[in-house]
């Protein structure tokens, strides 16, 4: 069997390419058996000394956050994003990530890799801290029209991630929703929680808001946009709190540890990548403020993905909903994927 070889997008995100680099050299001391390449700009790159195990893919040109992510694709055919996505179609990386532009990841990801056999749509999936361990979100951001089919592979797919990296986790799913009953809605959620019900027998039904981090739900399922704005307003309320308390115990050496501990599950840099679920290839997506501990762990979560072979076993999980077509007439909902 090759060695894993694990791409980094050396130029994405707010503090690259020093903390992206540095990231992975942790990873590579880390990891001696796994091959790491960073892919950007080389003279930039090489102002730090790689280990062994780390090389460089040279690339001319870096994706901005706020540029269009298709027309950027189009225009910067040499950007860090399209040669590590490229470089995993031609299967010289077992996976990729960037903490770049995520639209233009999804879109280079979904034209070039394209979707798993049998997915309609990829989901990005990220982890929420709850009263009970955590949880996991689906989409945060991939797909913001989602059909009810997408929901139920959400579903499948996001259950195969957490049984393969938390293997006995009980998985109840909940679909976000603006109640609990099965009449609140728009028409899409009110067909998705349907296809669902019939479909899968850990689907729990409707979670308001107030329920994402209670505990009693493992695997949530929404729509991209939502699921954007959820993890982000988290993101910030967590800052805030956490920043309001840290500067009330910073005289305390004892509670500062206390504190370290508690904020642990806050910290987005603590779990590291995010996966773009359903595409035919790994990609993860990280934190734009990644600093080189979120780096390293994200290309931790990657090496994990790969060893278990996650992508196949999804596909495995796909092949098994085979009556899909058959329970979505006799819902009498159209697949308009």
């Amino acid at each position: 069997m090759s060695r894993i070889n694990i791409g980094i997008d050396a130029m994405g995100g707010d503090k690259a390419p020093e903390q992206i680099v540095l990231g992975t050299i942790n990873a590579a001391n880390a990891k001696q058996d796994v091959n790491f390449t960073l892919i950007g700009k080389e003279e930039e790159i090489l102002r730090w000394e790689l280990p062994k195990n780390v090389r460089i893919v040279n690339a001319r040109d870096a994706i901005e956050d706020d540029e269009p992510p298709v027309q950027a694709l189009r225009t910067k055919r040499d950007s860090s994003i399209m040669r590590g996505i490229k470089l995993v179609l031609e299967k010289n990386l077992s996976a990729f990530v960037s903490a770049g532009s995520t639209g233009a990841v999804v879109a280079a990801s979904i034209f070039k890799l394209g979707y798993l056999e049998g997915v309609k749509k990829c989901g990005i999936l990220v982890t929420l801290p709850t009263k009970n361990g955590m949880a996991a979100l689906v989409d945060a951001g991939a797909n913001l029209n989602p059909k009810p089919i997408h929901y139920l592979q959400y579903a499948i797919m996001g259950s195969c991630y957490i049984n393969i990296l938390h293997p006995g986790k009980e998985i109840n799913i909940g679909l976000l929703n603006v109640g609990e009953e099965t009449t609140k809605g728009t028409e899409p959620i009110k067909q998705a929680h349907k296809l669902l019900k019939s479909c899968l027998t850990n689907f729990k039904g409707n979670v308001e808001g107030h329920e994402i981090l209670s505990g009693n739900f493992q695997l949530i399922l929404c729509d991209g946009f939502v699921g954007n704005i959820v993890l982000k307003l988290g993101e910030s309320m967590a800052s805030f709190l956490m920043n309001g308390l840290k500067s009330m115990i910073e005289s305390s050496i004892e509670l500062k540890d206390k504190f370290r501990e508690f904020n642990k599950p806050f910290d987005f840099s603590e779990y590291g990548g995010a996966p773009i679920l359903g595409i035919n290839g790994t990609v993860l997506i990280a934190h734009g403020r990644s600093d080189n501990r979120a780096i390293t762990n994200a290309l931790f979560n990657a090496i994990n993905m790969v060893q278990n072979d996650i992508n196949g076993k999804i596909s495995e999980e796909i092949k098994q909903h085979s009556l899909w077509k058959r329970i979505q007439k006799m819902l009498n909902i159209v697949d308009e994927s």
